[in-house]
């Protein structure tokens, strides 16, 4: 007789997972959009393959810090020279469901 039981996997942490990344310094200069601000490593590697998504082409940005005692990841998409170019791009971000707002890039340590 067979056996019909059927084993559910637990589903896995939010950003588990296996990912691929290059990471290089990135000048402190332009702007970002930065459309969020997260606590946990993993929630920032699903948010970035999100961005590389919807936004193929654009470079995504993630900024390490501290705040409040913790290391907090900002997440941005996007360099532009000047802060105009980078709020002509909000409105595209904002209709692919993200909230944001333009980061000086030039005033992140």
């Amino acid at each position: 007789m067979p056996n019909n039981t059927i084993t559910l996997q637990p589903k896995p942490k939010e950003g588990a997972g296996l990912y691929e990344f290059t990471s290089k310094k990135h000048p402190l200069n332009g702007y970002g959009v930065q459309i969020g601000l997260f606590a946990e490593y993993g929630n920032v590697l699903t948010e970035v393959e999100k961005i590389q998504l919807k936004f193929p082409g654009k470079k995504v940005l993630v900024h390490i810090t501290e705040f409040k005692g913790k290391v907090v990841y900002r997440v941005m998409v996007g360099t532009f020279p000047s802060y105009d170019l980078a709020r002509n791009y909000l409105p595209q971000i904002k209709a692919n469901g993200f909230e944001a707002f333009i980061k000086d890039l030039s005033i992140l340590k």
